[in-house]
């Protein structure tokens, strides 16, 4: 795709194309890769919301928060600028934002308020809806609130075993989170171990990692019989891939 929009020369398609293949190479923890192809996308369109979401996931967890805040500053600033209604540059927010949350704090109410631009529009595909859904049920969970989160559950449900637009999570891990708010311990387990399963089948080694990380979390506070042995061995996979691939751990 990439070479081929090359040769037709339509920065449009090109931009399309190198967000692509970043996004792929995210997935698989190529940062070298990924930076690369971003820096050419941004190059030819500086506030595309998708290069933007993007690359301020890339730089946190590749270790660089200072710089990620740039990126996130300028996501928000396209999404000020854009008249209301059913977009990425509203529904990226949405679920970007409170991605980030767990780095370094964030700004909930404004992915919130994000979220419901895209879900209160007469007509919202489903891509958009699944982010600004995925966004709420965060948002709740980070800050605790077990109600908000569960009024998502059943729609995200409905997309398990696949990853969101943009490579931005894996849904069986949100679906998991939210049963941890919300107190339904067997589903949370269910759901992390959908989530390990995926992400290793696909080779989506960043995201298993911070499934592990959640996984043993989740683990270590309910202390049922056997669940710091599980924890352990849980938290020893995620550490390896964040030895191989750099993250920087939560």
């Amino acid at each position: 795709c990439l070479n081929l929009a090359g040769r037709l020369r339509v920065p449009s398609q090109l931009t399309t194309a190198l967000w692509t293949n970043e996004t792929l190479a995210r997935l698989q923890g190529d940062w070298k890769a990924a930076k690369a192809y971003s820096e050419q996308g941004l190059e030819l369109a500086p506030y595309d919301s998708r290069l933007l979401s993007s690359r301020l996931l890339l730089e946190y967890q590749a270790g660089d928060p200072a710089e990620g805040k740039i990126f996130l500053e300028r996501m928000l600033e396209v999404m000020r600028q854009e008249e209301a209604g059913p977009d990425l540059e509203f529904a990226l927010p949405a679920i970007t934002l409170p991605l980030v949350a767990r780095f370094m704090g964030g700004d909930l109410d404004a992915a919130r308020e994000a979220a419901r631009t895209v879900l209160s529009a007469d007509s919202v595909t489903p891509s958009l809806a699944l982010m600004a859904r995925a966004g709420l049920s965060l948002a709740a969970v980070e800050r605790s609130d077990p109600t908000e989160a569960v009024e998502h559950y059943e729609f995200l449900y409905q997309y398990r075993g696949r990853m969101l637009y943009g490579g931005l999570g894996a849904v069986d891990r949100m679906l998991a989170l939210i049963c941890v708010v919300a107190g339904r311990y067997d589903d949370a387990v269910s759901h992390f171990e959908g989530a390990r399963t995926f992400c290793r089948k696909a080779g989506y080694w960043p995201e298993l990692a911070w499934t592990c990380e959640d996984y043993a979390r989740f683990l270590t506070r309910r202390d049922r019989g056997g669940d710091q042995e599980m924890a352990g061995t849980i938290i020893d996979e995620g550490l390896r891939i964040v030895d191989d691939l750099g993250l920087t751990p939560p």
